[in-house]
């Protein structure tokens, strides 16, 4: 039989010795602004096929690069990396968390029998943060850093003062460069509802503000998740069909010399971009049955698709330069899935602002004509105050006049 607590007194008592372990005393207000202190976050990374493979290929093709090495692996949480580096030979994994999840680090090497994989709890930004058993430098430097977007909740800048503080001289770092990339997208159907909807909401106009709210809110989400006839939970690469140009880097971020500040300088993360109509082909022989909704039946691009730009599709790709047997991975539409995903820009109508009536817009779909070209530019920071919101802002134009100056902030 239940004891009866219902009394204040018993209530008191029943909790006197009620004691959270440190790791369940984290608050949601912790997890919101860091998710890498909640378990599901590293449960969805070690989940991703791509990204385990890339690490786990960078690191057991170039066991010569960590043999005998002492090897920091930065915010490595309960990330597969430490353990990958152990299996290498290295002489010490000194593997760094400041988050309380970070306790569990030794039990895990216990019972994987690693006992060269030291647990280093602190915030390797503070002053006062140092290496165990004197150590002042190290041979190699191991990080999983990256966040939605590359720097939603990104810990770009833990590593690169890790790298200042740590790193020796000829040192390596893995991985050791990403590449920023963008290109155009034709989404007519989600357009409409994106802007629709907004017009009708239980029979009240909400279109004001709600469609500029909406269009300023970057999407992620797998590129399979546009176009009426895939599959919602689909974890296919998109459609060729709805990526409506070629492909464009923005800017590198280059881990061994980039300043620990360069996620928070658009300058650094910036780039001009110039993006033209993909060729006119037909789809191949495996994919014609996917593609069906998007081509017309005599096998060529369905021209009002072909040329039509309604967002941007934005990504990330990973470089292990620093391998002998280098290795690297792409978050892009049109590699395998990855927990990044892509971002998705929506586009507002077009201002023009050529030769004609000042009121005058132009349609998304007249964006991309054959012998044309999408040129623009676009920055993105990472907000100081909150590392999870990434501030973006585009400046676009067509050459005829139409022109896109607008403002995203990821959340």
């Amino acid at each position: 039989m239940a004891k009866d607590v219902s009394s204040h007194s018993d209530v008191d008592r029943f909790f006197a010795d009620f004691d959270l372990a440190p790791v369940e005393q984290v608050s949601s207000r912790d997890f919101y602004f860091n998710s890498y202190s909640h378990r599901e976050a590293y449960e969805e990374l070690l989940k991703d096929e791509v990204h385990q493979e890339a690490y786990r290929t960078a690191i057991l093709a170039n066991k010569h690069l960590f043999r005998d090495r002492v090897v920091l692996v930065v915010e490595c949480g309960l990330g597969l990396a430490p353990y990958l580096v152990a299996e290498a030979g290295a002489k010490v994994v000194l593997a760094q968390e400041k988050n309380l999840i970070g306790r569990y680090i030794s039990r895990i090497a216990r019972l994987n029998s690693h006992d060269n994989i030291v647990s280093v709890p602190g915030d390797v930004t503070d002053p006062e943060f140092a290496l165990p058993y004197g150590l002042t430098e190290v041979d190699v430097i191991v990080s999983e850093p990256m966040g939605y977007l590359l720097l939603h909740e990104s810990r770009i800048r833990d590593v690169i003062v890790a790298r200042d503080r740590f790193l020796k001289p000829g040192g390596k770092m893995f991985p050791s460069r990403f590449t920023m990339n963008l290109c155009a997208a034709a989404a007519p159907q989600e357009y409409s509802i994106w802007m629709d909807f907004w017009e009708d909401v239980q029979g009240f106009d909400f279109s004001d503000p709600c469609q500029r709210l909406t269009m300023g809110t970057p999407l992620i989400s797998a590129a399979s998740q546009l176009g009426s006839d895939k599959d919602l939970s689909s974890e296919d690469a998109w459609q060729r069909s709805q990526l409506t140009s070629t492909s464009a880097e923005l800017f590198v971020i280059d881990l061994m010399t980039a300043p620990p500040d360069v996620t928070t300088r658009p300058e650094f993360l910036c780039g001009e971009f110039e993006l033209f109509p993909r060729p006119e082909s037909g789809p191949d022989e495996e994919d014609a049955e996917t593609e069906a909704h998007w081509w017309r039946a005599d096998g060529r691009p369905s021209t009002d698709l072909q040329h039509r730009v309604d967002a941007l599709v934005v990504w990330f790709d990973v470089k292990f330069d620093h391998a002998h047997v280098p290795v690297d991975y792409s978050t892009g539409p049109e590699a395998p899935w990855t927990l990044w995903q892509q971002t998705i820009l929506r586009l507002p109508p077009l201002s023009f602002t050529g030769t004609g009536a000042p009121d005058c817009r132009l349609d998304a779909s007249a964006m991309l004509q054959p012998g044309r070209t999408l040129r623009g530019r676009m920055a993105l920071r990472q907000a100081s105050a909150d590392r999870r919101d990434i501030d973006i802002k585009l400046s676009m134009e067509d050459g005829r006049g139409g022109s896109i100056n607008t403002y995203y902030t990821l959340q």
